[in-house]
């Protein structure tokens, strides 16, 4: 692999990584405060809502966000046209997508006040709606700073209010309006900043309409899909289990959540150079996707094993001492390494993405993961509670990596393997067990960082870096 990475994909990777980050440590503190004030059964019924939100908004657009962005970004001229017959879809689908989801939770068991708060979490799936449709935009000029600032603004300001008012004796009620409230703010201030990049908005078009989605149903497919995979087991834990299991698992899962954020904004930011690349030149797509596997690894590997020996340590710390006697860090062990095959199946996703034809061969194999993670939930959460749910997570995630790579790889004629490119890395991670091992008693955060030093200065004695440094010099 040689050459760097462009640095307006850096650059926008930065921005992606920073709202991520600024967006999830607010809510990751509102979610702590939320454990603290209210114990693991309201961090559970807050974890219910906004699961089934999350399920919403990803429904509700029905895969045309992405589609918007990879079609604007080979061809920017349609941009104005895919805007507005985009935000009609997705405003009539948000709207059914609301409705479907309040008549579900009516017929289900839950406590009226549950049913309650999902009513008025709903209507975040609305604004949301709005705000990914503006976002696909930004996404396809790489203008992604502005998306980015927008965002973090008002997750703050959200987060903030929310801690006042568990500060000041509220329950959920308030916060979770006070939550759409910020929800709609965001949406509103994306299209007022759009209007600098749209100067003329047209009429809707019906033949553009079913056009898009006739693009983008492939799209849908796998999104729902993918998100059954990651939430079905916060559905099914709430149902068979109760509130407080939810609460237990959903610690680690927003643990790992918060470690994915750069790897995941550095593939985000990718996806309209590939979509471009896929349109161009072959080669160049291959060169980029191989670029982005090494660094994925690179990156994850080393996490893995930290999170993976401080564990108990990390979630003592974050969550407090009822999640570790619940079993939260067991199961974070057991979806660290989830994490480690899911972002390692990263890129392949990413590039199996720019390709329509691709795309619509790898849907049933996201169906068939899906249907293989509801079964293997069905079966271990009777048994092991939320344990159960972390490794059929784990599972999925394994089958999910051989999937893509072996579609990957059916796209180039040669492609860095990932063995090839594991084995240095893989080697300085065993020899940085050590200081974390013998370093974990007396400080936990001095273990971790020792370790990853050690990992890194290993690769270089291994000349791991010494392309890199080459390409530096010659800027230089």
């Amino acid at each position: 692999m040689k050459g760097n990475m462009p640095k307006k994909l850096i650059k926008n990777a930065f921005f992606l990584t920073s709202a991520a980050y600024i967006t999830m440590f607010a809510n990751a503190i509102l979610t702590i405060a939320l454990a603290r004030y209210l114990g693991a059964k309201g961090l559970g019924v807050y974890t219910t809502v906004f699961t089934f939100v999350f399920f919403g908004t990803i429904i509700s657009s029905f895969g045309l966000s992405p589609v918007i962005m990879r079609e604007i970004a080979k061809n920017n001229l349609l941009a104005e046209t895919y805007f507005v017959n985009g935000l009609f879809i997705t405003l009539i689908f948000s709207f059914i997508c609301w409705m479907f989801i309040n008549g579900v939770v009516f017929l289900m068991e839950y406590p009226a006040y549950v049913k309650i708060l999902i009513f008025i979490g709903g209507f975040s799936i609305l604004t949301g709606a709005v705000a990914d449709t503006c976002n696909s935009i930004f996404r396809a000029f790489e203008k992604m700073g502005i998306p980015s600032l927008v965002a973090s603004g008002t997750s703050i300001i959200s987060s903030i209010t929310g801690i006042v008012l568990l500060w000041k004796g509220f329950g959920l009620f308030p916060i979770i309006s006070m939550i759409v409230a910020g929800s709609g703010l965001n949406a509103i201030i994306m299209l007022f900043l759009l209007r600098k990049y749209l100067k003329n908005f047209k009429n809707i078009n019906i033949k553009v309409s079913f056009e898009m989605l006739k693009q983008s149903f492939p799209v849908a497919l796998m999104r729902t899909f993918n998100t059954l995979t990651h939430r079905v087991d916060i559905l099914m834990l709430s149902g068979m289990k109760g509130m407080t299991s939810v609460g237990l698992y959903s610690a680690p899962v927003k643990f790992i959540n918060v470690i994915s954020v750069p790897l995941q904004s550095l593939g985000g930011a990718s996806l309209p150079r590939l979509s471009a690349q896929s349109a161009s030149s072959l080669d160049k797509l291959q060169e980029t996707h191989d670029k982005l596997l090494k660094y994925f690894f690179l990156l994850s590997l080393p996490l893995t094993v930290i999170v993976f020996l401080l564990a108990d340590n990390l979630i003592d710390f974050i969550f407090g001492k009822e999640y570790i006697s619940g079993g939260s860090a067991i199961a974070l062990r057991i979806l660290i390494l989830g994490f480690l095959f899911n972002i390692t199946s990263g890129p392949a996703q990413f590039t199996i993405f720019t390709s329509q034809d691709r795309l619509n061969r790898f849907v049933p194999f996201m169906l068939a993961i899906t249907i293989l993670n509801i079964i293997l939930n069905i079966l271990l959460i009777p048994k092991y509670d939320f344990l159960g749910a972390s490794i059929s997570t784990l599972i999925c995630y394994i089958v999910g990596l051989f999937t893509r790579v072996m579609l990957v790889r059916r796209m180039f004629e040669k492609s860095d393997n990932l063995l090839s490119i594991s084995k240095k890395p893989v080697l300085a991670t065993l020899l940085m067990v050590g200081p974390i091992y013998f370093l974990r008693d007396s400080s936990w955060v001095l273990a971790g960082v020792t370790g990853f030093i050690a990992y890194v200065l290993i690769l270089f004695v291994l000349g791991e870096f010494k392309d890199w440094g080459i390409n530096v010099s010659k800027r230089f």
